[in-house]
Order: C-alpha cells, then sequence, then structure tokens
C-alpha cells in the first residue's frame, strides 16, 4: 500500500521533557514530500511551513478533525497507551485500567478515518501495553480478527528504530497492526 495521507497518534520524535519536538515526523516529511502527514499532539509545537499540518488536541479530538474514511495510515510509535487522555505520562501500572478505555476509544475513531484497506499501527512495549487486550479491543472497534497482527520486534529491526535504548534495557517492542 502505498500511503498518500499519515496521522501520527504523537508527533513521532517527541520525548517526554520536551527537549525535541517531531523529529521523526519531520525527517518522514522531507524524505517524503509527496505524502500528507498530520500530526496530533497536546504539545505546542509549530512544524517547518508546509512540512506537514500539526493538530495541538488529544488523540478523540485530533481524530475529529480528520474527514471518516480520509486516511490511509492513523500510526501510534509508543504514545497511545503511555500518556492518557490530558498528555500525562503513565508511570505505573494503577493508571493502566483507564487508559484502556481511551485505548479503545481511539481505535473505533482510528477506524472511521481510515480507508478501506488503510492500516491501523501501533508500537508499544509491556507491562504498560496489556497485550492480550489488544485484539479484542481492535475488533469491538471494527478490525476484523484476521486483519490483526501483534508481533514482537525482531533484534535486527531494533537497529532501524529511534528505539535501541529500550533494546539495551531489555525492553521488549511490539507491532501492532489491524488493516481495514
Amino acid at each position: 500500500m502505498c500511503a498518500k495521507r499519515i496521522v501520527q497518534l504523537g508527533n513521532v520524535g517527541d520525548d517526554a521533557a520536551g527537549c525535541t519536538n517531531a523529529v521523526e515526523t519531520i525527517r518522514a516529511a522531507r524524505s517524503n514530500p509527496g505524502i500528507e502527514i498530520i500530526g496530533i499532539s497536546l504539545r505546542e509545537f509549530q512544524p517547518p511551513e508546509g512540512l506537514f499540518r500539526q493538530i495541538r488536541a488529544e488523540f478523540i479530538k485530533g481524530l475529529d478533525h480528520i474527514e471518516d474514511g480520509s486516511a490511509d495510515v492513523v500510526e501510534s510509535d509508543m504514545s497511545l497507551g503511555f500518556y492518557d487522555s490530558r498528555g500525562h505520562r503513565l508511570t505505573d501500572q494503577s493508571q493502566y485500567p483507564k487508559t484502556k478505555e481511551y485505548m479503545q476509544m481511539v481505535f473505533k475513531k482510528a477506524f472511521k478515518k481510515l480507508k478501506p484497506g488503510g492500516e491501523f499501527r501501533m508500537s508499544c512495549t509491556k507491562p504498560f501495553n496489556d497485550l492480550e487486550f489488544l485484539t479484542p479491543a481492535l475488533t469491538s472497534a471494527g478490525f476484523k480478527s484476521e486483519n490483526i497482527q501483534v508481533r514482537e520486534f525482531e533484534e535486527n529491526e531494533y537497529d532501524k528504530t529511534r528505539w535501541t535504548k529500550l533494546a539495551r534495557r531489555q525492553m521488549y517492542l511490539y507491532q501492532v497492526t489491524a488493516t481495514k
């Protein structure tokens, strides 16, 4: 699938301290000038002129600005499941039940925004992302279970991501893909 419109939940390359803003989103936009990229984040950030569109909002409200059936890809790279609806970083497992509810609402909204054949992609780790929760939650959002894949990153894939530090800390990364 050749994506024409990518919606990123959380700007890829942001860090929790606010020291970097969307470095990976900017790199992707510069490398793919024919693709429309829309970033959704609570962070105050102005992308370089004309490079990509930025919506300052939490994910559900930000997705409300996207036309139904218009996105080729909706993706979250280590954002969904790590931040609550107010943009606060999760620090312990006790916060997770409310986050699961929020994630499920985001999955439903993302499903509406995708074109037929569009993909929802999510990178996550354990323990904050309960992998057994993801397939039923995506199915209840409208994705067919046979179109959902949850897999662990392979060793050589860590080097191709910005998450190589996690690999050194023995945290495992997972890629979730659901096709509409």
